[in-house]
């Protein structure tokens, strides 16, 4: 069995049982590549497409060259990208905002 942690931003003075917006670093970045598309590296970079017209890129097209944007938590890998034969061709670093869990109280 597998054990997974969650990390939760919580913002200063968010009042219990209230959803609070946060700012998290983000990275946009565009990668470029042929064939099956590395599903794994969405989990790995934490990263999802940036639109709805990004998800339809995503699916292999014959053997075509094509381009994802994408945005994620984690900065992108790019010798792991490369591993499976894509490549990032754009990087940024930016902002995004989040929104928190509400607080709740441990019961005792």
């Amino acid at each position: 069995m597998t054990r997974r942690s969650f990390v939760f931003i919580r913002a200063r003075n968010q009042k219990e049982g209230t959803m609070a917006e946060v700012q998290a670093q983000a990275y946009e970045y565009v990668v470029r590549g042929t064939g099956y598309f590395p599903f794994d590296m969405l989990r790995h970079d934490k990263a999802w497409p940036k639109s709805e017209i990004e998800i339809a890129s995503i699916n292999p097209y014959g053997g075509q060259a094509r381009q994802v944007k994408l945005i994620g938590l984690r900065e992108p890998t790019e010798a792991r990208w490369q591993s499976f034969g894509w490549k990032i061709v754009e990087f940024d670093r930016t902002s995004i905002t989040v929104k928190t869990m509400p607080k709740v109280r441990a019961r005792r």
